[in-house]
């Protein structure tokens, strides 16, 4: 489902849809399932290949669980017996809670700059509002790493590029991304394909 999920959410497809069905006056247009079998095509897999369609699940899978992501995901709240409080500020590696005088250190076990960016949004948007003053609401606060999320989605498309066009990859990964678009850019229809992306 992952795997589908990714061919269908790439630039391949969607250039292809696009010039089918597109009309150059809209913005968007909707296919059914027959038209979305009939013209869009799965990659063939085989032992030389298998290996990129292994790679596009898991990073699939590792995009839509990021949507999941919440402040607890990234703070441990484990030691905090505050129900409510009325200061939250950073310090370090911790998120101070404060409630009449008392402080509760809550130490940072995830991305910092991500929880320093939720905790401005929250402020910004609660400063006086007691229901969001309340640890549970806190705790369940989305916390998605959009820049990651974007970075996921690139990758994702550069794999599903090479598999439709048979780009032989010097070596895979996250870490390798910036290789792997490199060598997809110097195939012949790369920027056809992602034109106003």
């Amino acid at each position: 489902m992952l795997y589908i999920f990714s061919l269908l959410n790439s630039p391949v497809t969607m250039h292809v849809l696009w010039k089918l069905f597109g009309n150059e006056n809209e913005k968007s247009f909707q296919v059914g399932i027959k038209t979305i079998k009939e013209f869009c095509r799965v990659p063939k897999i085989g032992n030389t290949n298998e290996h990129l369609k292994k790679e596009v699940i898991a990073l699939a899978d590792e995009l839509v669980m990021g949507e999941r992501s919440s402040l607890m995901d990234h703070v441990d709240f484990r030691d905090v017996l505050l129900q409510k409080f009325d200061r939250i500020e950073m310090a370090d590696r911790d998120l101070h809670l404060g409630f009449k005088g008392s402080v509760v250190k809550c130490p940072i076990t995830g991305d910092i700059d991500l929880v320093k960016h939720v905790i401005h949004s929250y402020a910004l948007t609660t400063q006086d509002s007691s229901e969001a003053r309340k640890l549970a609401t806190l705790k369940l606060l989305p916390a998605v790493d959009q820049r990651r999320q974007v970075e996921l989605k690139k990758y994702i498309d550069d794999l599903v590029f090479s598999l439709y066009f048979n780009v032989k990859l010097p070596k895979i990964g996250f870490e390798s991304r910036q290789v792997i678009r490199n060598t997809c850019k110097k195939h012949e229809y790369y920027a056809i394909i992602n034109e106003g992306l």
